[in-house]
């Protein structure tokens, strides 16, 4: 039985900004979301074929600690299963 192939296309990752100023008003989803709509965007992904993310945040947002999940409730991912589909990092 062959195992099932896995391919990380690209990353994303929000600049470096010193606490508290450039992105003071923003919360680690608002962050997210751009991140990968822009990830998404430059390479030219269809969303629909994306089976599984993984994303990580430094100071969780208060009532959201994963922020995968809301990721894909709050953008164009595919729902599916979304236990297996998002994966918290730390």
């Amino acid at each position: 039985m062959s195992e099932p192939r896995v391919a990380i296309v690209a990353g994303a990752r929000t600049p470096f900004v010193k606490a508290g100023k450039a992105f003071a008003p923003l919360g680690p989803l608002a962050l997210a979301k751009h991140a990968v709509g822009g990830l998404l965007g430059r390479h030219r992904v269809d969303a629909a074929g994306i089976e599984a993310i993984a994303f990580g945040v430094v100071v969780p947002e208060k009532g959201k600690p994963n922020l995968a999940r809301e990721i894909v409730l709050e953008t164009d991912l595919p729902r599916g299963s979304r236990r297996r589909r998002c994966v918290p990092t730390a």
